[in-house]
């Protein structure tokens, strides 16, 4: 048999059982104790456990930015589209734009007339 004062529940197996006694108990000055053990380990291995959370996203998160840079530094590859495609695409591209922007000016100089809201 142990002696209550003695009674270090989280080397024996029956760690439930003797935090379920000592709750039944709280208001002993033993069991308070054991109680006060028990919360300040679990509360440690809790803030241990956030620690590594924390370390492991930092480190995946640092790889895929080291990645991502690396990644920018490679050269680029090669297109395979002839460029006489892309010089048709990029002067199709061009013309859209000139073509808005004749019709802006258009709208400007031929301006709806509209009532002042202030009437």
């Amino acid at each position: 048999m142990t002696d209550s004062s003695t009674f270090k529940p989280w080397h024996r197996a029956g760690i439930f059982a003797a935090v379920r006694g000592a709750y039944a108990r709280r208001y002993e000055p033993e069991s308070a104790a054991l109680l006060a053990r028990v919360l300040w380990r679990c509360a440690l291995a809790l803030s241990l456990a956030l620690t590594l959370v924390g370390i492991v996203y930092g480190a995946h998160t640092l790889s895929s930015a080291v990645s991502v840079m690396n990644a920018a530094n490679t050269p680029a590859v090669q297109i395979s589209e002839p460029e006489s495609r892309l010089r048709a695409s990029f002067d199709a591209v061009s013309e859209g734009f000139d073509a808005r922007a004749e019709r802006f000016e258009q709208l400007r100089a031929n301006a709806p007339s509209l009532p002042a809201p202030s009437r």
